[in-house]
């Protein structure tokens, strides 16, 4: 949220001076860093510190931040440059549309690494032992019998009355698939950094 508009509010200033394509790898690449410092949570000599894990959050969440606002910026000033001005609405709105189209495939195939990450954790012998000790409220009215407890995690009242052993136990799990999706999330950027090598060094339209 901080570093995402002030990449943004730079991006126009930048692109009279460096070629967009070095922008949205730039961008890419920011957003790789901060997913790999994100998985870098997961490390003992990380999640040991209270204030180093949280630290590498912030930062990290900046940093991605960062390489979305370079990224998506130079994006869209690089189609609208490239085509005459009487047709940069329809170009502009073709951009929203389909990074509309890729934040919900994105979404979907992230929440589908995510499910089929957790769900046989959360299957397993040992957590539906822990899942079974939980107080009655802790589950919502009609969750979902396999994902449903991690839900918990998410409400504090509920969160404080579960037994430590089941909170430790679904948060790892939580953590585990987490760090799958941070994984996809690092893909796609390297994608991104890929096709972005291939653009044109220039596209400005002359007309």
């Amino acid at each position: 949220s901080i570093g995402w508009p002030l990449a943004s509010s730079q991006t126009g200033k930048l692109i009279r001076r460096f070629p967009y394509r070095s922008l949205v790898i730039l961008g890419t690449v920011l957003i790789l860093l901060g997913t790999l410092l994100l998985l870098s949570v997961a490390l003992p000599v990380v999640s040991s510190s209270f204030i180093l894990k949280n630290g590498v959050v912030l930062v990290a969440g900046f940093i991605a931040g960062l390489g979305f606002g370079f990224s998506t910026s130079a994006m869209l000033i690089a189609v609208q440059i490239s085509v005459p001005w009487s047709e940069r609405g329809i170009s502009t709105a073709s951009v929203q549309f389909f990074r509309n189209m890729g934040n919900t495939i994105g979404a979907s195939v992230l929440g589908a690494v995510l499910t089929v990450t957790l769900a046989p954790v959360l299957a397993s012998d040992r957590l539906q032992q822990l899942v079974a000790q939980m107080p009655a409220n802790a589950l919502a009215e009609n969750a979902d019998p396999t994902l449903g407890p991690v839900n918990a995690l998410f409400n504090l009242a509920v969160r404080d009355t579960l037994p430590l052993a089941t909170r430790t136990a679904l948060s790892d799990a939580l953590s585990g698939s987490l760090g799958w999706v941070y994984l996809g999330t690092a893909l796609f950027a390297v994608t991104g950094a890929l096709i972005a090598s291939r653009f044109p060094k220039e596209v400005w339209n002359r007309d």
